[in-house]
Protein backbone atom coordinates (compact mmCIF):
# COMPACT_ATOMS: atom_id res chain seq x y z
CA UNK A 1 0.00 0.00 0.00
CA UNK A 2 2.74 1.91 0.47
CA UNK A 3 3.89 2.23 -3.09
CA UNK A 4 0.47 3.19 -4.38
CA UNK A 5 -0.13 6.83 -5.65
CA UNK A 6 -2.91 9.57 -5.18
CA UNK A 7 -4.53 8.24 -8.33
CA UNK A 8 -4.37 4.39 -6.81
CA UNK A 9 -5.97 5.50 -3.70
CA UNK A 10 -8.55 7.62 -4.92
CA UNK A 11 -9.09 6.65 -8.74
CA UNK A 12 -9.25 9.87 -10.71
CA UNK A 13 -12.96 8.99 -12.05
CA UNK A 14 -13.83 10.11 -8.87
CA UNK A 15 -12.47 14.07 -8.81
CA UNK A 16 -15.32 16.45 -10.24
CA UNK A 17 -13.73 18.06 -13.75
CA UNK A 18 -13.83 21.86 -13.34
CA UNK A 19 -16.33 22.09 -15.98
CA UNK A 20 -18.32 20.03 -18.73
CA UNK A 21 -16.27 21.86 -21.52
CA UNK A 22 -14.24 24.94 -21.55
CA UNK A 23 -16.42 28.14 -21.45
CA UNK A 24 -14.94 29.30 -24.95
CA UNK A 25 -17.06 26.27 -27.25
CA UNK A 26 -20.61 27.55 -25.66
CA UNK A 27 -22.57 29.23 -27.77
CA UNK A 28 -23.29 33.21 -26.99
CA UNK A 29 -26.78 34.18 -25.68
CA UNK A 30 -29.10 35.59 -28.21
CA UNK A 31 -29.94 39.30 -28.66
CA UNK A 32 -32.62 40.48 -27.01
CA UNK A 33 -35.70 41.62 -28.16
CA UNK A 34 -38.41 44.13 -28.40
CA UNK A 35 -41.84 42.26 -27.30
CA UNK A 36 -44.55 43.04 -29.94
CA UNK A 37 -48.04 44.09 -28.52
CA UNK A 38 -50.91 41.23 -29.74
CA UNK A 39 -54.18 40.21 -28.85
CA UNK A 40 -55.45 38.17 -25.75
CA UNK A 41 -55.96 35.02 -27.40
CA UNK A 42 -60.40 34.20 -27.54
CA UNK A 43 -61.11 31.45 -25.09
CA UNK A 44 -61.48 28.06 -26.59
CA UNK A 45 -64.77 26.65 -28.23
CA UNK A 46 -66.79 24.39 -26.58
CA UNK A 47 -67.41 21.67 -29.35
CA UNK A 48 -70.80 19.47 -28.63
CA UNK A 49 -69.69 15.95 -28.36
CA UNK A 50 -73.02 14.92 -30.45
CA UNK A 51 -71.31 16.13 -33.68
CA UNK A 52 -68.85 12.93 -33.63
CA UNK A 53 -70.48 10.40 -31.69
CA UNK A 54 -73.50 10.06 -33.94
CA UNK A 55 -71.20 9.51 -37.38
CA UNK A 56 -69.19 6.71 -35.11
CA UNK A 57 -71.83 4.94 -33.98
CA UNK A 58 -73.96 4.53 -37.71
CA UNK A 59 -70.24 3.63 -38.72
CA UNK A 60 -69.77 1.02 -36.58
CA UNK A 61 -72.85 -0.79 -37.10
CA UNK A 62 -71.84 -0.59 -40.61
CA UNK A 63 -68.54 -2.92 -40.46
CA UNK A 64 -69.98 -4.74 -37.75
CA UNK A 65 -72.70 -5.67 -40.35
CA UNK A 66 -70.59 -6.02 -43.70
CA UNK A 67 -68.18 -8.59 -40.90
CA UNK A 68 -71.42 -10.29 -39.74
CA UNK A 69 -72.46 -10.94 -43.92
CA UNK A 70 -68.70 -12.09 -44.44
CA UNK A 71 -68.13 -14.74 -41.69
CA UNK A 72 -71.84 -16.34 -42.73
CA UNK A 73 -70.44 -16.51 -46.50
CA UNK A 74 -67.24 -18.36 -44.97
CA UNK A 75 -68.87 -20.80 -42.98
CA UNK A 76 -71.36 -21.64 -45.72
CA UNK A 77 -68.25 -22.56 -47.77
CA UNK A 78 -66.15 -24.44 -45.29
CA UNK A 79 -69.43 -26.43 -44.33
CA UNK A 80 -69.46 -28.19 -47.93
CA UNK A 81 -66.02 -29.42 -47.07
CA UNK A 82 -63.40 -31.30 -45.14
CA UNK A 83 -60.33 -29.57 -43.39
CA UNK A 84 -57.69 -31.21 -43.77
CA UNK A 85 -56.00 -30.30 -47.23
CA UNK A 86 -52.76 -29.52 -44.86
CA UNK A 87 -51.50 -31.67 -42.27
CA UNK A 88 -49.44 -30.74 -39.53
CA UNK A 89 -46.29 -32.16 -38.83
CA UNK A 90 -47.88 -33.92 -35.39
CA UNK A 91 -50.01 -35.71 -37.84
CA UNK A 92 -47.11 -37.50 -40.15
CA UNK A 93 -44.61 -38.52 -37.20
CA UNK A 94 -44.77 -42.35 -38.17
CA UNK A 95 -45.82 -43.54 -41.17
CA UNK A 96 -48.58 -46.27 -39.73
CA UNK A 97 -50.12 -43.26 -37.99
CA UNK A 98 -50.37 -41.02 -41.29
CA UNK A 99 -50.98 -44.01 -43.01
CA UNK A 100 -53.66 -44.90 -40.66
CA UNK A 101 -55.62 -41.22 -40.33
CA UNK A 102 -55.02 -41.13 -43.98
CA UNK A 103 -57.44 -43.61 -45.27
CA UNK A 104 -59.97 -42.89 -41.80
CA UNK A 105 -63.09 -40.85 -42.46
CA UNK A 106 -62.86 -37.63 -39.90
CA UNK A 107 -65.07 -34.79 -39.07
CA UNK A 108 -64.42 -31.06 -39.24
CA UNK A 109 -64.72 -31.21 -35.35
CA UNK A 110 -61.72 -33.03 -35.25
CA UNK A 111 -59.77 -29.46 -36.11
CA UNK A 112 -56.38 -29.73 -37.84
CA UNK A 113 -55.16 -33.15 -37.19
CA UNK A 114 -57.82 -34.34 -39.10
CA UNK A 115 -56.36 -36.57 -42.55
CA UNK A 116 -59.07 -37.06 -45.26
CA UNK A 117 -60.13 -34.21 -47.79
CA UNK A 118 -62.82 -35.02 -50.22
CA UNK A 119 -60.97 -32.59 -53.03
CA UNK A 120 -58.03 -34.89 -52.95
CA UNK A 121 -59.87 -38.18 -53.74
CA UNK A 122 -61.38 -36.58 -56.42
CA UNK A 123 -60.19 -38.18 -59.60
CA UNK A 124 -57.48 -36.11 -61.68
CA UNK A 125 -56.66 -34.08 -58.46
CA UNK A 126 -53.36 -34.30 -57.60
CA UNK A 127 -52.38 -36.22 -54.52
CA UNK A 128 -51.19 -34.25 -51.29
CA UNK A 129 -47.43 -33.50 -50.89
CA UNK A 130 -47.03 -32.43 -47.16
CA UNK A 131 -46.76 -35.45 -44.67
CA UNK A 132 -46.25 -38.18 -47.40
CA UNK A 133 -45.55 -41.50 -45.90
CA UNK A 134 -42.84 -43.26 -46.60
CA UNK A 135 -42.56 -45.27 -49.75
CA UNK A 136 -40.61 -48.00 -51.34
CA UNK A 137 -38.77 -47.76 -54.42
CA UNK A 138 -39.87 -50.65 -56.24
CA UNK A 139 -37.17 -53.28 -56.09
CA UNK A 140 -34.88 -51.65 -54.27
CA UNK A 141 -36.43 -52.14 -50.45
CA UNK A 142 -35.43 -48.13 -49.95
CA UNK A 143 -37.26 -46.13 -47.91
CA UNK A 144 -37.22 -42.75 -49.37
CA UNK A 145 -38.87 -38.87 -48.61
CA UNK A 146 -38.28 -39.50 -45.13
CA UNK A 147 -35.01 -38.51 -43.26
CA UNK A 148 -32.90 -41.75 -41.07
CA UNK A 149 -34.95 -42.38 -37.77
CA UNK A 150 -32.28 -43.44 -35.43
CA UNK A 151 -34.85 -44.34 -32.68
CA UNK A 152 -36.83 -46.44 -34.93
CA UNK A 153 -33.67 -48.08 -36.10
CA UNK A 154 -32.24 -49.00 -33.09
CA UNK A 155 -35.54 -50.68 -31.41
CA UNK A 156 -36.10 -52.16 -34.41
CA UNK A 157 -32.21 -54.00 -34.77
CA UNK A 158 -30.50 -53.23 -31.21
CA UNK A 159 -31.40 -56.33 -29.62
CA UNK A 160 -30.82 -58.53 -32.24
CA UNK A 161 -27.13 -56.88 -31.93
CA UNK A 162 -25.23 -59.24 -29.32
CA UNK A 163 -21.63 -58.90 -27.48
CA UNK A 164 -19.31 -62.00 -28.17
CA UNK A 165 -16.73 -62.80 -25.82
CA UNK A 166 -13.79 -65.20 -26.33
CA UNK A 167 -12.88 -66.63 -22.32
CA UNK A 168 -9.96 -68.26 -21.22
CA UNK A 169 -11.18 -70.03 -17.82
CA UNK A 170 -12.87 -67.27 -16.90
CA UNK A 171 -10.85 -64.50 -17.84
CA UNK A 172 -11.93 -62.48 -21.49
CA UNK A 173 -9.36 -62.26 -23.80
CA UNK A 174 -10.78 -60.79 -26.99
CA UNK A 175 -14.59 -59.32 -27.41
CA UNK A 176 -16.50 -58.44 -30.91
CA UNK A 177 -20.04 -58.73 -31.84
CA UNK A 178 -22.90 -60.80 -33.68
CA UNK A 179 -26.24 -60.51 -35.29
CA UNK A 180 -28.85 -62.78 -34.84
CA UNK A 181 -30.14 -64.22 -38.23
CA UNK A 182 -32.60 -66.66 -36.71
CA UNK A 183 -34.93 -67.57 -34.12
CA UNK A 184 -33.59 -71.17 -33.28
CA UNK A 185 -29.68 -68.72 -31.88
CA UNK A 186 -27.84 -68.62 -35.07
CA UNK A 187 -25.56 -65.85 -34.75
CA UNK A 188 -23.68 -64.79 -38.07
CA UNK A 189 -20.37 -62.74 -37.09
CA UNK A 190 -16.15 -62.49 -38.50
CA UNK A 191 -14.56 -65.34 -38.53
CA UNK A 192 -11.55 -63.04 -36.42
CA UNK A 193 -14.11 -62.24 -33.66
CA UNK A 194 -14.51 -66.04 -32.63
CA UNK A 195 -10.62 -67.59 -34.05
CA UNK A 196 -9.70 -69.62 -30.89
CA UNK A 197 -5.66 -68.93 -31.11
CA UNK A 198 -3.47 -66.16 -29.82
CA UNK A 199 -1.71 -64.10 -31.53
CA UNK A 200 1.30 -66.43 -32.07
CA UNK A 201 -1.31 -69.05 -33.94
CA UNK A 202 -1.51 -71.15 -31.31
CA UNK A 203 -5.19 -72.64 -30.03
CA UNK A 204 -5.70 -71.06 -26.51
CA UNK A 205 -6.66 -73.93 -23.92
CA UNK A 206 -10.04 -73.84 -22.51
CA UNK A 207 -11.32 -71.18 -24.26
CA UNK A 208 -14.93 -71.13 -24.55
CA UNK A 209 -17.51 -67.92 -26.32
CA UNK A 210 -19.96 -66.46 -24.72
CA UNK A 211 -22.91 -64.23 -26.08
CA UNK A 212 -24.16 -61.49 -24.04
CA UNK A 213 -27.45 -59.74 -24.60
CA UNK A 214 -28.99 -56.31 -24.84
CA UNK A 215 -30.42 -57.17 -21.21
CA UNK A 216 -26.84 -57.79 -19.92
CA UNK A 217 -27.47 -62.08 -19.63
CA UNK A 218 -24.49 -63.80 -20.77
CA UNK A 219 -25.53 -67.10 -22.69
CA UNK A 220 -22.53 -70.04 -23.70
CA UNK A 221 -22.61 -70.39 -27.62
CA UNK A 222 -20.28 -72.16 -29.60
CA UNK A 223 -18.71 -71.78 -33.47
CA UNK A 224 -20.56 -74.09 -36.41
CA UNK A 225 -18.57 -73.14 -39.06
CA UNK A 226 -15.98 -70.51 -40.03
CA UNK A 227 -14.77 -69.33 -43.74
CA UNK A 228 -11.60 -67.06 -42.65
CA UNK A 229 -11.23 -66.54 -46.33
CA UNK A 230 -14.56 -64.29 -46.44
CA UNK A 231 -14.32 -63.24 -42.37
CA UNK A 232 -17.44 -64.63 -41.36
CA UNK A 233 -18.60 -67.06 -39.19
CA UNK A 234 -21.80 -68.61 -37.52
CA UNK A 235 -22.26 -69.05 -33.80
CA UNK A 236 -25.24 -70.59 -32.22
CA UNK A 237 -26.49 -69.82 -29.19
CA UNK A 238 -27.48 -72.57 -26.50
CA UNK A 239 -30.56 -70.79 -25.12
CA UNK A 240 -32.68 -68.97 -28.18
CA UNK A 241 -35.36 -67.90 -25.64
CA UNK A 242 -35.93 -64.55 -26.07
CA UNK A 243 -33.69 -64.23 -28.97
CA UNK A 244 -35.24 -61.43 -31.78
CA UNK A 245 -33.93 -61.63 -34.99
CA UNK A 246 -32.60 -58.91 -37.81
CA UNK A 247 -34.03 -59.10 -41.24
CA UNK A 248 -31.30 -59.20 -43.45
CA UNK A 249 -31.38 -56.94 -46.89
CA UNK A 250 -30.16 -56.94 -50.53
CA UNK A 251 -26.82 -54.89 -50.36
CA UNK A 252 -27.06 -54.41 -54.12
CA UNK A 253 -29.67 -51.99 -53.62
CA UNK A 254 -27.28 -49.31 -51.44
CA UNK A 255 -26.04 -46.33 -53.39
CA UNK A 256 -22.94 -44.32 -52.66
CA UNK A 257 -24.07 -42.05 -50.30
CA UNK A 258 -27.02 -43.83 -48.58
CA UNK A 259 -27.91 -43.05 -45.05
CA UNK A 260 -26.22 -46.35 -42.76
CA UNK A 261 -26.01 -47.05 -38.99
CA UNK A 262 -23.63 -49.21 -37.83
CA UNK A 263 -24.14 -51.18 -33.95
CA UNK A 264 -22.00 -53.06 -32.02
CA UNK A 265 -19.72 -53.69 -28.93
CA UNK A 266 -16.95 -50.99 -29.69
CA UNK A 267 -14.63 -51.14 -27.24
CA UNK A 268 -16.23 -53.74 -24.90
CA UNK A 269 -17.18 -50.91 -22.94
CA UNK A 270 -20.85 -52.26 -21.85
CA UNK A 271 -24.04 -54.27 -22.60
CA UNK A 272 -25.82 -52.30 -24.32
CA UNK A 273 -24.59 -51.33 -27.93
CA UNK A 274 -22.74 -48.18 -29.38
CA UNK A 275 -25.00 -46.66 -32.29
CA UNK A 276 -22.62 -44.87 -34.98
CA UNK A 277 -23.96 -42.83 -38.39
CA UNK A 278 -22.88 -42.66 -41.37
CA UNK A 279 -23.25 -43.07 -44.96
CA UNK A 280 -22.25 -45.69 -47.78
CA UNK A 281 -18.65 -44.08 -49.17
CA UNK A 282 -18.16 -46.66 -51.80
CA UNK A 283 -18.87 -50.00 -52.81
CA UNK A 284 -17.11 -53.08 -53.84
CA UNK A 285 -13.84 -52.13 -51.97
CA UNK A 286 -10.60 -54.63 -51.85
CA UNK A 287 -8.53 -54.45 -48.94
CA UNK A 288 -5.54 -56.40 -48.21
CA UNK A 289 -5.99 -57.80 -44.38
CA UNK A 290 -2.79 -58.92 -44.47
CA UNK A 291 -0.23 -61.17 -46.43
CA UNK A 292 -2.42 -63.87 -46.58
CA UNK A 293 -6.10 -62.58 -46.35
CA UNK A 294 -7.93 -59.93 -49.21
CA UNK A 295 -11.19 -59.14 -48.58
CA UNK A 296 -13.77 -58.21 -51.94
CA UNK A 297 -16.62 -56.55 -52.62
CA UNK A 298 -16.69 -54.54 -49.22
CA UNK A 299 -18.93 -52.04 -48.39
CA UNK A 300 -16.79 -48.57 -47.37
CA UNK A 301 -19.01 -46.24 -45.13
CA UNK A 302 -18.02 -43.22 -42.77
CA UNK A 303 -19.82 -44.48 -39.65
CA UNK A 304 -17.19 -45.09 -36.80
CA UNK A 305 -15.92 -48.54 -36.92
CA UNK A 306 -13.99 -49.13 -33.75
CA UNK A 307 -12.44 -52.70 -31.83
CA UNK A 308 -15.33 -54.41 -30.99
CA UNK A 309 -17.55 -53.21 -33.90
CA UNK A 310 -16.21 -56.05 -35.51
CA UNK A 311 -18.99 -58.98 -36.42
CA UNK A 312 -21.62 -55.78 -35.66
CA UNK A 313 -24.50 -54.83 -37.91
CA UNK A 314 -24.27 -52.23 -40.46
CA UNK A 315 -28.16 -51.00 -41.15
CA UNK A 316 -30.10 -48.82 -43.71
CA UNK A 317 -32.56 -46.72 -43.42
CA UNK A 318 -34.98 -49.61 -44.12
CA UNK A 319 -33.58 -51.16 -40.65
CA UNK A 320 -32.36 -53.91 -42.34
CA UNK A 321 -29.11 -55.25 -42.24
CA UNK A 322 -27.15 -54.97 -45.21
CA UNK A 323 -23.41 -55.71 -43.91
CA UNK A 324 -21.58 -57.09 -41.35
CA UNK A 325 -18.75 -54.50 -39.91
CA UNK A 326 -15.22 -56.29 -40.24
CA UNK A 327 -12.50 -53.65 -40.59
CA UNK A 328 -11.02 -49.93 -39.98
CA UNK A 329 -7.85 -48.18 -41.00
CA UNK A 330 -5.69 -47.55 -37.92
CA UNK A 331 -4.72 -43.75 -38.15
CA UNK A 332 -7.04 -42.86 -40.99
CA UNK A 333 -10.34 -41.06 -40.20
CA UNK A 334 -14.13 -41.79 -41.58
CA UNK A 335 -13.02 -45.24 -42.95
CA UNK A 336 -14.72 -48.49 -42.04
CA UNK A 337 -15.77 -51.62 -44.07
CA UNK A 338 -18.35 -54.24 -43.72
CA UNK A 339 -18.79 -57.24 -45.90
CA UNK A 340 -22.30 -57.10 -48.00
CA UNK A 341 -25.13 -58.93 -47.10
CA UNK A 342 -25.23 -60.53 -50.60
CA UNK A 343 -21.43 -61.76 -49.99
CA UNK A 344 -22.27 -63.79 -46.55
CA UNK A 345 -25.50 -64.91 -47.36
CA UNK A 346 -25.23 -67.40 -49.55
CA UNK A 347 -22.31 -68.70 -46.93
CA UNK A 348 -25.02 -69.62 -44.27
CA UNK A 349 -26.23 -72.65 -45.06
CA UNK A 350 -23.12 -74.20 -45.90
CA UNK A 351 -21.74 -72.89 -42.39
CA UNK A 352 -24.83 -74.38 -40.21
CA UNK A 353 -23.85 -77.49 -42.24
CA UNK A 354 -20.24 -77.41 -40.61
CA UNK A 355 -18.57 -77.30 -43.86
CA UNK A 356 -16.31 -74.74 -44.90
CA UNK A 357 -17.51 -72.97 -48.16
CA UNK A 358 -15.46 -73.36 -51.28
CA UNK A 359 -13.45 -70.35 -52.35
CA UNK A 360 -12.67 -69.18 -55.76
CA UNK A 361 -8.76 -69.42 -56.21
CA UNK A 362 -7.11 -65.87 -56.03
CA UNK A 363 -4.44 -64.67 -58.13
CA UNK A 364 -0.80 -64.14 -56.54
CA UNK A 365 2.53 -63.27 -58.02
CA UNK A 366 4.49 -64.38 -55.03
CA UNK A 367 5.81 -61.87 -53.46
CA UNK A 368 5.94 -60.32 -50.23
CA UNK A 369 6.43 -56.29 -50.10
CA UNK A 370 6.34 -53.03 -48.16
CA UNK A 371 5.59 -49.30 -49.23
CA UNK A 372 8.44 -46.52 -50.48
CA UNK A 373 8.12 -43.62 -52.09
CA UNK A 374 9.27 -44.70 -55.62
CA UNK A 375 7.01 -48.15 -55.31
CA UNK A 376 6.79 -51.10 -53.81
CA UNK A 377 10.05 -53.29 -52.54
CA UNK A 378 10.11 -56.39 -52.85
CA UNK A 379 11.13 -57.92 -49.30
CA UNK A 380 10.73 -62.11 -49.84
CA UNK A 381 10.16 -64.10 -52.69
CA UNK A 382 8.11 -67.14 -52.45
CA UNK A 383 9.93 -70.38 -53.38
CA UNK A 384 8.38 -71.48 -56.95
CA UNK A 385 6.35 -68.56 -57.44
CA UNK A 386 5.82 -66.91 -60.71
CA UNK A 387 7.94 -63.74 -59.66
CA UNK A 388 11.08 -66.37 -58.69
CA UNK A 389 10.40 -68.00 -62.26
CA UNK A 390 10.47 -64.39 -63.89
CA UNK A 391 13.71 -63.13 -62.31
CA UNK A 392 12.35 -60.80 -59.41
CA UNK A 393 14.56 -60.56 -56.39
CA UNK A 394 14.25 -59.01 -52.89
CA UNK A 395 14.88 -55.46 -53.30
CA UNK A 396 13.85 -54.90 -56.81
CA UNK A 397 11.22 -52.14 -56.77
CA UNK A 398 8.05 -52.51 -58.46
CA UNK A 399 6.67 -49.54 -60.57
CA UNK A 400 4.09 -51.06 -63.03
CA UNK A 401 2.04 -53.79 -64.21
CA UNK A 402 1.01 -54.35 -67.66
CA UNK A 403 1.90 -50.79 -68.17
CA UNK A 404 0.32 -49.02 -65.43
CA UNK A 405 1.83 -47.43 -62.74
CA UNK A 406 2.34 -48.95 -59.32
CA UNK A 407 2.47 -46.47 -56.65
CA UNK A 408 1.39 -48.52 -53.62
CA UNK A 409 0.47 -52.31 -52.40
CA UNK A 410 -3.18 -51.87 -52.99
CA UNK A 411 -2.36 -51.33 -56.40
CA UNK A 412 -0.29 -53.74 -56.76
CA UNK A 413 -2.63 -56.17 -55.25
CA UNK A 414 -5.96 -54.80 -57.44
CA UNK A 415 -3.76 -55.38 -60.56
CA UNK A 416 -3.28 -58.55 -59.72
CA UNK A 417 -6.85 -59.66 -58.66
CA UNK A 418 -8.03 -58.65 -62.41
CA UNK A 419 -6.39 -61.94 -63.81
CA UNK A 420 -7.03 -65.35 -62.56
CA UNK A 421 -4.11 -67.74 -62.00
CA UNK A 422 -2.54 -69.21 -64.63
CA UNK A 423 -2.41 -65.51 -66.72
CA UNK A 424 1.12 -63.74 -67.91
CA UNK A 425 1.22 -60.20 -66.71
CA UNK A 426 4.04 -57.91 -67.53
CA UNK A 427 5.49 -56.50 -63.95
CA UNK A 428 8.47 -53.14 -64.60
CA UNK A 429 10.57 -53.50 -61.82
CA UNK A 430 13.85 -51.18 -60.84
CA UNK A 431 17.08 -52.89 -59.74
CA UNK A 432 19.93 -50.53 -58.78
CA UNK A 433 18.49 -47.67 -60.90
CA UNK A 434 17.80 -49.75 -64.22
CA UNK A 435 14.30 -50.38 -65.05
CA UNK A 436 13.08 -53.70 -66.18
CA UNK A 437 10.19 -55.10 -67.37
CA UNK A 438 9.32 -59.18 -67.39
CA UNK A 439 7.02 -61.58 -67.51
CA UNK A 440 5.61 -63.66 -64.76
CA UNK A 441 2.53 -66.48 -64.76
CA UNK A 442 0.58 -66.15 -61.36
CA UNK A 443 -0.23 -68.53 -59.40
CA UNK A 444 -3.41 -69.42 -56.86
CA UNK A 445 -4.20 -69.20 -53.49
Amino acid sequence: MDDMTADDREPIDFYPPAAPYPASVWPPPPPEQQPVASRPPEPPRKKSVWLWAIPAFVLALLIGGLLSVGTNRSNAKTATKTTSTSLTPTTISRSATTSKSATSPTTAASGPTTAKSSASSAPGAPPTSVGSPKTTVAGSGKLVGTPLDIHDLIAKVGPSVVSIEILQGNHPVAAGSGVVISNDGLVVTNAHVVNLTDQFGRTMRNATISVRLTDGTERPATVLGSSPENDIALVKVADATGLPKATIGDSETLEVGDDVVAIGNALDLGSTPTVTKGIISAKNRTLDIDANLTLTGLLQTDAAINHGNSGGALVNASGEVIGINSAGIPGAQNLGFAIASNTFSPLIETLKSGKTPLVAPVAVLGVTTQASADGVVVTDITVGSGAETAGINAGDIITGVDGKAIKDQNQLGAAIRTHKPGETIKVTYDRNGQTQTVSAILGAR
